[in-house]
């Protein structure tokens, strides 16, 4: 009998902001504290604290690595907003099923009676969102907030 082993560890991995605005990719132990607190060090390369985003373990359609805070477009979502990627407690779109881990949030929109809806003046803050299949990353938190 052949027996197969299949991985299903997720790659643990960072990104976080140079005090120039690149991102620098990295692995936690390669990260350290300086004496500034706002700012921290990848090797001998200055970063800004706060900018840290960790890799979620899933691609966008285009093989793009998906990171917290990435803004993306999402079909699912009729075209009304675009989402960034989050980290904690949601909610999925019935408002019912809560969870703990990667979820879009949509700032100004809502899920009705099978149709997503756009808020005229109220912040989305129940953590509703949609699923990060066939999505496409378009920008990040830090570099495009303009497209949120």
């Amino acid at each position: 009998m052949l027996k197969t082993k299949i991985n299903t560890m997720r790659t643990i991995k960072f990104r976080a902001q140079t005090l120039t605005g690149e991102f620098i990719y990295f692995e936690l132990h390669e990260s350290h504290k300086s004496g500034d607190p706002e700012v921290f060090y990848i090797g001998n390369i200055p970063c800004k604290t706060g900018t840290e985003e960790q890799f979620i373990g899933i691609n966008d359609k285009n093989g793009k690595e998906i990171y917290k805070g990435d803004i993306i477009k999402d079909e699912k979502c009729d075209g009304l907003a675009n989402g960034v990627v989050e980290f904690g407690k949601g909610t999925y779109d019935t408002g019912f099923y809560l969870y703990q881990g990667y979820y879009v949030k949509y700032p100004d929109v809502y899920f009705e009676s099978g149709k997503y809806k756009r808020y005229e003046n109220e912040f989305d803050t129940d953590g509703t969102g949609g699923i990060l299949f066939d999505c496409e990353i378009i920008g990040n938190i830090f570099q495009n907030p303009e497209l949120l």
